[in-house]
């Protein structure tokens, strides 16, 4: 067998230029630190520690849900990179919004379960003394929604090489929540809180949008209204069929599947996206991400 061994290359203008295109990435990552410390922050400051834990039971539940829209930006990297670098901003256009529209079918279930089943979510995880918390969990189901498609976004800013794109989102999102915060922390408590948090989140998904709209188009509105009537379909299954929890979950994951498959919601295009995450490829997302 051969012996190959490293060798050692010293190129300081190779580490200035790899510092240079770090720098507006991590500037965006200490933004996204300080916007998930921020609810917490503002709340013990305006609302006490009663309010923290209650905001704390339903965002720790929220935000581990991450994973989903991690394991599909993973591969959207390596896959938008090349086609944008090559100049076929068609084909981007197509994997950008088809990746938009995957992400959306896989928030809106986190949103219709946590609108239909947040007191019995936290009543089974925390017990009946976090019953209030069912609220924050209820609109932190919906900001989920904007959150993942937030990471399609992002991912899609440093795939075109709009690193100060997403630095730019990241600031604002902290500083929009901040502001958010002290003004509707003081008259709802946690509630506030959530509802400060699904304002940022919403206002920042719009202006992402409006930002790429040219390079990439706009994520195409009848599959993610098709993708919300199946949400809503499945939320009222759960909420209101007289059945044990888990045959009301089977139906709605039925009623949802089915759903998507008669409308044709998920284009053609989004294979590429899954079979590149299922053979395990490297990418980017947004690290600290909050929700």
């Amino acid at each position: 067998a051969r012996e190959m061994r490293p060798r050692l290359a010293f190129e300081p203008a190779l580490w200035l230029r790899l510092l240079r295109a770090a720098l507006p990435i991590g500037a965006a990552n200490f933004c996204l630190v300080a916007y998930a410390r921020t609810d917490m922050l503002m709340l013990e400051w305006l609302a006490g520690t009663s309010a923290v834990g209650m905001y704390a039971a339903a965002f720790k539940l929220v935000g581990s849900l991450d994973i989903l829209p991690l394991a599909l930006t993973t591969p959207l990297l390596p896959l938008l990179s090349p086609v944008i670098a090559a100049g076929r901003r068609e084909e981007a256009g197509r994997l950008y919004r088809g990746a938009v529209t995957l992400t959306c079918a896989m928030a809106v279930p986190v949103a219709a379960g946590g609108t239909a089943l947040a007191g019995e979510i936290t009543a089974l995880i925390y017990g009946a003394g976090y019953a209030p918390s069912a609220g924050a969990l209820r609109v932190l189901s919906w900001a989920a929604v904007f959150h993942f498609i937030l990471y399609v976004m992002t991912t899609a800013a440093v795939a075109a090489g709009r690193e100060r794109l997403f630095t730019a989102y990241a600031a604002l999102l902290a500083l929009l929540n901040v502001i958010l915060d002290g003004l509707l922390i003081p008259p709802f408590g946690f509630l506030g809180a959530s509802w400060a948090t699904l304002l940022a989140e919403g206002l920042l998904l719009a202006a992402g949008a409006w930002v790429l709209r040219e390079e990439l188009g706009v994520p195409e509105g009848r599959g993610l209204a098709a993708i919300l009537g199946a949400g809503a379909a499945a939320a009222l299954l759960l909420a209101w069929l007289p059945a044990p929890l888990l045959v009301r979950l089977a139906a709605a994951g039925v009623v949802y599947a089915g759903w998507l498959w008669w409308s044709g919601a998920l284009p053609a295009e989004l294979l590429r996206v899954v079979r590149a995450g299922a053979l395990g490829g490297a990418g980017f997302s947004p690290p600290g991400s909050p929700v």
